[in-house]
């Protein structure tokens, strides 16, 4: 059939002989029944193509959700860089703030040192006024009573001999 349908078709229809024409119309037939099994293909393939179709626009509708996503994620990143920058900036004008005391504190800190010996100094004086005190006054304070009769051996012994002289 395929070699002899090629020879019948170079003939004119008027030619052909009776086993041309039955060559002719079997291949018209093949031909037929072939064509409608590609039309069964590409049916199918319409129905195929309604799949992709619906896995293109839900792939789509996924790829502008996580598109929406990453606007939001970058928004926030960018917010989040702004505060950053905006933090540096009071951080380093705080810094500055800070370096401007430098000098103020440097001189309070010798203000301090010159107090604090000035303190030491008055300490001493009035170490030795209390030295100068009156044995009585010092028993008084110690023993907290109004007379100065008896000592406790703690402070008789501790106190010179001198100041128990004068005092009694």
């Amino acid at each position: 059939m395929l070699a002899a349908l090629p020879e019948a078709l170079k003939l004119k229809a008027e030619a052909r002989s009776e086993f041309a024409h039955a060559t002719v119309a079997q291949g018209e037939e093949l031909y037929m029944k072939h064509v409608e099994v590609l039309q069964a293909r590409v049916e199918s393939f319409a129905g195929e193509l309604a799949t992709c179709a619906a896995a293109v626009a839900e792939a789509q509708a996924s790829a502008t959700a996580a598109q929406e996503a990453l606007d939001a994620a970058l928004e926030a990143d960018i917010a989040a860089q702004n505060a950053w920058a905006e933090m540096t900036n009071v951080e380093a004008a705080q810094e500055a703030e800070v370096a401007s005391f430098a000098p103020s504190l440097e001189r309070c800190e010798r203000q301090l040192a010159g107090a604090r010996t000035e303190v030491a100094s008055l300490q001493g004086v009035v170490d030795s006024f209390e030295a100068l005190r009156p044995v009585g006054a010092v028993l008084e304070k110690v023993r907290g009573e109004a007379e100065v009769g008896t000592l406790p051996e703690s402070v008789a012994t501790d106190l010179p001999e001198q100041a128990l002289k004068t005092d009694q």
